[in-house]
């Protein structure tokens, strides 16, 4: 599917169900997910949320727009974030209007679908470390493998067989990938 590029100004977001990251003024609609990906981002977004809230770190946020701290103008759209209390005060109110929150997620998540393209996402993830994201998830659903990033050259793979642990700006948090990555893409767990 072709990308296509639409001035800001030209587009009411609020007024649209569809999609868009803002690259230097331009929207760039995002395709859509699959809706296996996008079952995959519930359930990391629902351990993340689960995490934040329990232990007070911060918040997970599902497909919202981010202003990204960088000489180039950049909103994009991580298909899951965190955002802890120390970038985003706990006491500062989340704006109710507006498009995009003007902070760098903690650690941001891309579910990789079909449609998405490897140059595209490796960009982002660039893109994500120049802001000063502290870790980039890369999730491959069709392989049930993830791929943590340290940096933007730095990276290592999990299985479905591994657990995520021991991350330096999570204290504590942990999961077994079996719990996002079905043995069988049909079945489907609590």
């Amino acid at each position: 599917m072709p990308i296509q590029l639409i001035a800001a100004n030209d587009l009411d977001l609020d007024e649209s169900d569809r999609l868009f990251e803002e690259v230097d003024g331009q929207l760039v609609e995002m395709p859509p997910m699959s809706f296996f990906a996008n079952w995959i981002a519930g359930r990391i977004f629902s351990r993340l949320d689960a995490y934040c809230t329990g232990t007070d770190f911060g918040f997970a946020t599902i497909e919202c727009l981010f202003h990204l701290a960088m000489p180039v103008h950049r909103n994009r759209r991580p298909d899951v974030a965190v955002v802890s209390w120390r970038r985003w005060p706990k006491d500062r109110p989340l704006p109710r209007t507006g498009n995009a929150l003007d902070v760098t997620p903690n650690l941001m998540v891309e579910v990789i679908s079909p449609t998405d393209l490897a140059e595209a996402v490796i960009e982002k993830v660039g893109e994500y470390f120049q802001a000063g994201a502290e870790q980039v998830w890369l999730v491959y659903p069709s392989q049930s493998r993830l791929q943590i990033f340290a940096s933007p050259t730095s990276s290592r793979w999990l299985t479905r067989d591994d657990v995520i642990a021991d991350l330096p700006f999570l204290p504590g948090f942990q999961f077994a990938l079996r719990e996002i990555f079905p043995e069988d893409p049909g079945a489907t767990r609590s």
